[in-house]
């Protein structure tokens, strides 16, 4: 099963799912609706969160606007900053009494305060009953029903690990990963290493970082038989497996069983003129497939640039069944992103590529 092309939209910088719809944000810093209902010229020089049918504006001016889901403004003003959470709270940041203060805010709008905390970032996880983030070397936890700190695990307490330049390093949180079970936090660190904590108590359960036979020996070996980088993983969909998608490997973690295993894809790769699968932190995943970005054979296609391609991996056979190149084009961090049936791929000129899937012959 493939996609099919259906159009490009140019002159884009970000773009969200919100309101049903998908909402532009074009290089003169106005809103949009893909087909143009929706419109808000407010020249946005910032980021901004989607969250309960609103827009969250942050400028680097430190000033802030709300949207309603008319893209009409209900509130604006200074001294807040929203970041992205989970589907059940907005992060936010503001100042009271002239101290950066945090919390989360619900469905009901209603702002979760855990007050002045020594926090560096946004690296966060939550979900309906506990808010986790940093502070110094430690991962805190929030418990949302009961409105108090449940627990902090030190990170000092995995020791440290040697790096690409022969230095010792700490273990520090690149970023939380997802749950499993309703229980094992998965927490992505540097290292390329994987940790899973009890939510509910704060008790380091497991840890993944040996992969006997995968990496090299350059730099000193040190990344040899183990893991790629912890921060390129993703929980699937059925949240009982971490993929990682690189160079010409799949690695999988089944988190059932804790086994770690890979497959090398170079036969279906160079099937499609493919030589590496780009590095990246997320792929698009439905029932059937994975989607995300490949470099192609420069030679083949006989350009002065590295072809890059959007493709999908079949998540049973693991072989490339579609693949979408683009020409004069390329793609720099941004993800695939599905939504209703429909592939959604920015590229490096600003141009949104748009693919409807094919549904099967019957």
């Amino acid at each position: 099963m493939g996609f099919l092309f259906i159009k490009k939209v140019q002159d884009i910088k970000d773009f969200v799912f919100c309101f049903e719809s998908v909402i532009k944000l074009d290089c003169q810093g106005d809103l949009h609706s893909i087909d143009q209902s929706l419109s808000c010229d407010i020249d946005i020089i910032g980021s901004f969160e989607s969250f309960n049918d609103q827009i969250f504006i942050n400028s680097w001016n430190g000033s802030y606007i709300i949207l309603d889901n008319k893209l009409s403004i209900i509130e604006k003003g200074e001294g807040k900053g929203f970041f992205k959470s989970s589907q059940f709270y907005l992060g936010i940041q503001y100042l009271q009494n002239e101290i950066l203060c945090e919390g989360i805010m619900n469905r009901d709008f209603e702002i979760l305060d855990v007050g002045e905390r020594l926090k560096k970032n946004n690296i966060n996880f939550s979900n309906e009953s506990s808010y986790c983030f940093l502070e110094n070397t430690s991962i805190v936890n929030f418990n949302i029903e009961l409105k108090s700190f449940d627990w902090s695990f030190d990170l000092k307490v995995l020791g440290t690990f040697v790096n690409e330049d022969g230095k010792v390093k700490n273990y520090v949180v690149e970023r939380f990963l997802g749950l499993y079970n309703d229980v094992e936090l998965l927490i992505a660190c540097n290292g390329r290493l994987i940790i899973s904590i009890d939510i509910n108590s704060g008790k380091l359960e497991r840890t993944w970082q040996h992969l006997e036979g995968f990496g090299s020996e350059i730099y000193g070996g040190v990344f040899l038989n183990k893991i790629p980088p912890a921060n390129g993983f993703q929980l699937n969909i059925d949240k009982n497996i971490l993929y990682s998608i690189a160079g010409q490997f799949i690695v999988v973690i089944e988190l059932n069983s804790g086994d770690v295993w890979f497959k090398n894809l170079e036969s279906t790769m160079n099937s499609n003129f493919i030589e590496n699968f780009r590095y990246s932190i997320g792929y698009a995943e439905d029932e059937s497939h994975f989607y995300t970005i490949g470099e192609m054979n420069q030679n083949h296609f006989e350009t002065d640039y590295i072809p890059q391609c959007l493709l999908s991996i079949n998540k049973v056979t693991f072989s490339i069944d579609w693949v979408f190149r683009f020409e004069n084009d390329g793609v720099k961090t941004e993800l695939p992103k599905l939504f209703k049936n429909r592939l959604y791929q920015l590229t490096s000129s600003n141009t949104l590529h748009i693919f409807q899937k094919q549904q099967p012959p019957t």
